[in-house]
C-alpha cells in the first residue's frame, strides 16, 4: 500500500510525507524521526511535524538511515527548530 500524504499509522507512528520523500515519526516517551529529507523540502517537514506535535513538543531523536543529501538534508533546519 503506498500513502502519498502524511497520516497517521498507530497510536504512536506517523507517515510524514512530502511530494518527494517519506518519513517515519514515533511518538511516546521520547519522540523520533527518521531521515531528515532534503534542504528545500524542510519547512514542509517541520509543518507537517508540528501538525502533530503541536508547537510546544519537540523531537528527541532523529535517526539517519545513511549520508546522502535527500536523507540528511533538512538536519541543520530540524536541530535549528527542535534543539
Amino acid at each position: 500500500m503506498w500513502v502519498k500524504a502524511s497520516v497517521q499509522l498507530t497510536d504512536n507512528t506517523f507517515q510524514v510525507s512530502l511530494a518527494y520523500s517519506t518519513h517515519v515519526m514515533v511518538v511516546g516517551e521520547s519522540t523520533a524521526m527518521i531521515d531528515t529529507s532534503v534542504a528545500a523540502g524542510v519547512a514542509g517537514m517541520i509543518a507537517e511535524i508540528e501538525r502533530y506535535l503541536g508547537e510546544e513538543e519537540t523531537l528527541d531523536m532523529l535517526f539517519l538511515t545513511h549520508a546522502r543529501f535527500d536523507h540528511v538534508g533538512g538536519l541543520p533546519a530540524l536541530r535549528r527548530r527542535f534543539p
